[in-house]
């Protein structure tokens, strides 16, 4: 890995933001063996990291975009770019160490999959090469590697995700938000806003990302702020259920950095194959097109994934592996999640659940999966 960087300062920013990715990875009770391991594993990907005095123009950063991380598929290999301290002013700090972090953890994306998964990242089906990468999955030709229609699909995911582990990756070790006492699980389950220059449209897909983390979530039991302060990581962990059925705490949050295509195939299982790439590659559009989501657009969305986690916690529960208590609990936590969306669409909300039966579970038609069948790749 090559740093070109300006000053000192610029080198304790980069080393902060890697290091709090690490400890969100590894934990802070990692071995120093381990964590040497680990930086020597990244060296091999990350080719460059460059970092720009405050307010350069390039076509890597300028005043709307601190940074950016490129991912070559070709060569394997991550660029980083970043705004660093020079010719900036005290109140830039924060939002240039969250850049810096945001850009690593983007990178992690790229990595994890490739040294931490046991399956492969690539799948190869029709001559096109499906890649669970960077948050989201890469679709390419086989052959020639380059994009087939818009070359991706779990974009908007990966960008509200990413944002989400720096906030947390802040509140967890930055001495400036430590003393704030803010849990870093709200970030997860609350509308908790820090990133320049939001939107509606980014707030309702904010929302809608955490509607899909309680969605995922298998476990009432583990805290996000408890496993950091006391010196672990946040991703690969793993709770046992009944029946010692053993589970990650929340399958989205490990998958966005480790395997993306698990969210895939957990969420066809149950809304029906290719249902995923198609609700994801509708809220690209959404986040793309950066307009205000209308109030029947997301009334959808959360109709179906109020489905897809009725259906998954139902599955959980009638097989023995959610006690009734979790079952509750998971549901009524989505619920909450529910209660936190954006305010504007709040009263279209309230006339839906007052004029439908989306409160109610519906009687079940057909006998649910057992977890053997459900679980089939």
């Amino acid at each position: 890995m090559k740093y070109f960087l300006n000053s000192t300062k610029d080198r304790e920013l980069v080393n902060t933001a890697l290091y709090y990715n690490m400890w969100l990875l590894l934990g802070r009770n990692d071995t120093f063996n381990e964590t040497n391991q680990f930086l020597n594993l990244i060296d091999d990907y990350i080719q460059s990291v460059t970092v720009y005095p405050f307010g350069t123009t390039t076509l890597n950063v300028n005043k709307n975009q601190y940074g950016n991380c490129i991912y070559d598929f070709k060569t394997n290999k991550i660029s980083i770019y970043l705004y660093g301290l020079e010719n900036s002013e005290e109140s830039d700090y924060i939002p240039l160490l969250y850049n810096a972090i945001n850009q690593f953890h983007r990178a992690f994306l790229y990595i994890c999959p490739q040294v931490f998964s046991s399956k492969s990242f690539d799948k190869v089906k029709d001559d096109t090469r499906y890649s669970s990468l960077g948050g989201q999955i890469f679709v390419r030709d086989n052959s020639t590697l380059d994009s087939i229609g818009n070359g991706y699909y779990g974009k908007a995911f990966s960008e509200v995700f990413s944002n989400m582990v720096s906030l947390t990756a802040l509140y967890a070790f930055d001495s400036h938000f430590i003393k704030s006492r803010y849990l870093v699980d709200n970030i997860f389950t609350s509308n908790v806003k820090y990133k320049m220059n939001v939107t509606d449209n980014y707030e309702a897909i904010s929302f809608i990302t955490r509607l899909i983390i309680a969605s995922l979530s298998n476990t009432t039991d583990i805290k996000y702020q408890d496993l950091i302060e006391n010196g672990y990581g946040m991703y690969n962990v793993t709770v046992e259920l009944q029946h010692d059925y053993v589970l990650k705490a929340n399958d989205f949050v490990y998958a966005m950095l480790c395997d993306p295509m698990m969210i895939e195939l957990e969420f066809d299982k149950f809304m029906g194959k290719n249902n995923y790439r198609a609700f994801a590659k509708y809220l690209d559009t959404l986040y793309e097109s950066e307009g205000i989501i209308s109030s029947d657009a997301m009334i959808s969305i959360i109709s179906k994934l109020k489905e897809f986690a009725i259906k998954r916690f139902d599955c959980y529960y009638e097989n023995g592996y959610f006690s009734i208590n979790n079952y509750k609990t998971l549901i009524a936590n989505f619920d909450n999640v529910v209660n936190s969306m954006p305010k504007m669409y709040l009263p279209y909300y309230n006339d839906y659940i007052n004029n439908s039966s989306y409160a109610i579970i519906p009687e079940r038609k057909s006998k649910l999966p057992t977890l053997k069948k459900a679980f089939q790749n």
